[in-house]
């Protein structure tokens, strides 16, 4: 991985066309013309297999839709979940300040639905990786209780809890914040309600338990890493080598290092490989544009990115979450992203998620050399896993967080 300063004297640097928000007319053009200089006989790179077999290979309109997906709690299960809570708030641990950061299996006790979740949490890593455990409805809890049971089930797939932000946030209210700060252009992507396309966040398993729904739109886009891999490597084998090569440059928060380089696939011996990417870092954003002392990609670049996005578009689902769902996910098995929504005019109603990344040390996936840094940032003993704090409402976020802020995942 290169990491780079900024040269003193900024020069204007030509770009490919490609935006944040994928276009496929954009893509179509740039493939075919394209076409001429391309070696589709190229062969992939060493360590990466012709194609990934077993059951994280999935396609979308194969599942059967969503509710093949769905592990619905019963009334015992349910009780049994809410007596788990009644116990951790009993303890001192619930007490301290951070108390949702004391959380683990043993103060969160499931004599009988944690053999379900530990069987779940072996799936999101040796299976297909996906699951959604239906069941809970938000609105009997209050906010500090609806974080303190998703803490709890979450800590029986993995018991490691990622840190999302320079900040030390441990948790984050997935929110178009235009409610709190207006309608400013600067917000990241994240916290407004436009289309994500597809990426990676920074952990190993990420979870999200639904508060509300959008009055329209919103919903979840996810697609099998390994699909996407397969249909690439099978038809433009070329386009591995660029995913695999060290020369995607992302920007960094701070100087003097402002940028590095790094791949955005890699090998995995035992699972076979996966993507991890922001895009947002890649292109910029209206939000986040990119700086002119960034050097540019390459058309050939622009070409692969897109790549993902469209074969991921093809082959993944497309699923509309209810509130009090929990949606688990592998995410190097699986790409995710969301389509653009609007929340109620009138009342509090809004689209609201709570997404915690989680890591279970005994069965993660192991860490590519390039992302070791990004993972003992978010994982590891350090200084913004020092910071750790957790906002219970989303009224809470801070604005430094919200707005102008390079955050880790588009």
């Amino acid at each position: 991985m290169k990491s780079k300063q900024a040269p003193e004297d900024s020069i204007e640097v030509v770009r490919p066309s490609i935006k944040f928000e994928p276009d496929r007319a954009d893509f179509e053009a740039r493939v075919k013309r394209l076409e001429a200089t391309r070696d589709v006989n190229e062969p992939l790179p060493k360590g990466f297999p012709r194609a990934i077999t077993g059951p994280r290979v999935w396609y979308g309109r194969d599942i059967g839709g969503v509710d093949a997906l769905i592990t619905e709690l019963t009334k015992d299960e349910i009780a049994e979940v809410e007596a788990a809570l009644q116990y951790f708030k009993g303890t001192s641990a619930s007490r301290s300040n951070n108390g949702p950061d004391q959380m683990s299996k043993e103060l969160f006790p499931l004599p009988k639905y944690g053999a379900q979740l530990e069987q779940i949490s072996k799936d999101l890593h040796s299976g297909r990786g996906i699951t959604i455990l239906r069941g809970l409805n938000p609105e009997n809890y209050s906010a500090t209780d609806n974080v303190l049971l998703f803490a709890g089930i979450a800590s029986h797939i993995g018991e490691q809890r990622g840190c999302q932000d320079r900040f030390g946030n441990m948790l984050t209210h997935l929110v178009d914040m235009g409610f709190k700060f207006g309608k400013c252009s600067k917000r990241t992507p994240t916290f407004t309600g436009g289309i994500l396309p597809y990426h990676n966040d920074v952990c190993d398993i990420l979870c999200m338990y639904i508060q509300d729904s959008a009055a329209n739109g919103g919903e979840s886009t996810l697609a099998s890493s390994a699909t996407v891999y397969n249909r690439i490597a099978a038809s433009r084998p070329d386009m591995v080598n660029t995913l695999a090569a060290p020369i995607w440059v992302y920007d960094k928060d701070k100087p003097p290092e402002v940028w590095h380089a790094r791949p955005i696939l890699f090998g995995e011996k035992e699972h076979g490989p996966f993507f991890c990417f922001s895009r947002q870092k890649i292109t910029g954003s209206e939000h986040y544009p990119l700086s002119q002392s960034l050097p540019a990609m390459s058309e050939e670049q622009a070409e692969a990115l897109d790549m993902i996005h469209y074969v991921a578009e093809e082959t993944g689902i497309t699923m509309s979450l209810k509130p009090g769902d929990m949606l688990l996910y592998n995410n190097l098995g699986v790409l995710h992203g969301r389509n653009a929504f609007t929340d109620a005019e009138v009342g509090d109603h809004r689209r609201h998620i709570l997404r915690l990344w989680v890591r279970n040390e005994e069965r993660a996936w192991d860490t590519p050399e390039e992302l070791a840094r990004e993972w003992h940032l978010v994982y590891g003993d350090s200084v913004r896993r020092a910071r750790a704090q957790w906002r219970m409402r989303p009224e809470d976020t801070e604005k430094d967080r919200v707005i102008g802020h390079k955050s880790t995942c588009s």
